[in-house]
């Protein structure tokens, strides 16, 4: 590429979505995640105890039988996230959205954490949710994973509405996971109805509660606000991966979210027809944070994500054929502004979103995900 570039600091390169480089050769990306830093500067558990937002926490949980509900898929930001609140004496309620492809190895996970900490888990099945995954590689999008996007958000905001829950939590750290382009990661009720509704034979009753009415009505009627924990936190890789082995039996699924057998499948997808490696932002994170050398980031990423059997088995679950295939991987590629969405209504309100993370109405990154990135 002729015009190619590469953060100084980090590994965010020309690949990534609205990347931008000043005069030093540093990336925006690293400018939101200094600005995170110092939103969000890594507290100790005894440190986040006193602060307003846990208050909050405890105080809403008042006389109900739970304080939080906590999304858990088996892979180490969540089950750390259930190891958290309860070190916090905090009555969280685990709730796991089986999307389909959850590994064996994070099932047990799930088990293991949720036995060991003696917490309440709720799991959600939804019937042929495998045919919402097929629907967005036909719609030639790279959120191939925004089955999973809506049915988590829609699960919590269901469950913790049934208990009467004040706080979620999605286990999201920006300083392990980076923070992912608009274009590459957007989800909306709207854009996924579409969807499902053109390149879907299947509709699922209840799935998906997260149109812009829902949205507003859990928001602003039933007050239940998201939180991300982790970033609140000190957060190290390598150590919670100690703490949780020795204290949970929790054993790796490898590469990050790869608790998720569609991972393989999503991260060749991207690479090969979009020409976006998803692990350059989870890296580029763990790079400013010190937990990876600059030099080993760029090394991994020069193996790229290849057609291996984990991918064909993807395939086959999902009873696409090599033809079908090939015609996916040959279509042109499109994003979620090629389909209905309320992007442009929820670009119309901006100081509202603004309003509402500055009162933890609304997570300070999805603000920042939604007008910066």
């Amino acid at each position: 590429m002729k015009d190619y570039q590469i953060c100084k600091k980090c590994v965010c390169d020309s690949s990534v979505s609205n990347v931008s480089f000043n005069s030093d050769g540093i990336c925006n990306y690293c400018k939101i995640h200094d600005k995170y830093n110092k939103i969000f500067p890594p507290l100790k558990v005894f440190e986040f105890k006193k602060k307003r937002i846990f208050n909050q926490i405890k105080k809403a949980g008042k006389k109900r039988k739970y304080d939080i509900v906590i999304g858990v898929s088996g892979g180490r930001d969540s089950i750390y996230s259930l190891y958290l609140t309860k070190k916090m004496g905090l009555r969280p309620l685990a709730v796991h959205f089986d999307n389909g492809w959850v590994s064996d190895i994070a099932k047990k996970n799930i088990q293991s954490a949720v036995k060991k900490l003696k917490i309440d888990l709720k799991v959600l099945h939804f019937p042929k949710i495998l045919s919402l995954y097929k629907a967005c590689l036909f719609a030639s999008v790279p959120d191939v994973c925004l089955p999973c996007s809506i049915g988590v958000g829609s699960s919590l905001y269901q469950v913790a509405l049934k208990e009467k829950v004040k706080f979620i939590n999605i286990a999201i750290s920006f300083r392990t996971e980076g923070i992912n382009p608009l274009k590459e990661n957007y989800c909306d009720g709207r854009y996924f109805n579409y969807i499902m509704k053109n390149f879907s034979k299947d509709n699922i009753v209840n799935f998906n509660k997260m149109n812009l009415i829902n949205y507003f009505n859990y928001i602003f009627i039933h007050r239940i606000k998201l939180i991300q924990l982790p970033y609140y936190l000190k957060y190290n890789n390598n150590e919670i991966d100690k703490i949780l082995k020795n204290e949970l039996g929790w054993v790796s699924g490898g590469r990050h979210h790869f608790d998720c057998e569609f991972k393989p499948l999503s991260s060749f997808i991207k690479w090969k027809k979009f020409h976006f490696d998803d692990r350059r932002i989870c890296y580029s994170a763990q790079v400013r944070e010190n937990q990876m050398k600059r030099e080993d980031a760029i090394k991994k990423l020069s193996i790229h994500p290849s057609m291996n059997d984990k991918v064909l088995n993807c395939l086959r679950k999902l009873n696409i054929t090599q033809k079908e295939f090939d015609k996916i991987m040959s279509m042109q590629p499109k994003s979620f502004l090629d389909y209905p969405n309320y992007y442009s209504l929820i670009s119309q309100f901006k100081p509202l979103f603004k309003i509402l993370s500055k009162f933890n109405l609304l997570p300070e990154s999805i603000y920042e995900k939604l007008f910066k990135v």
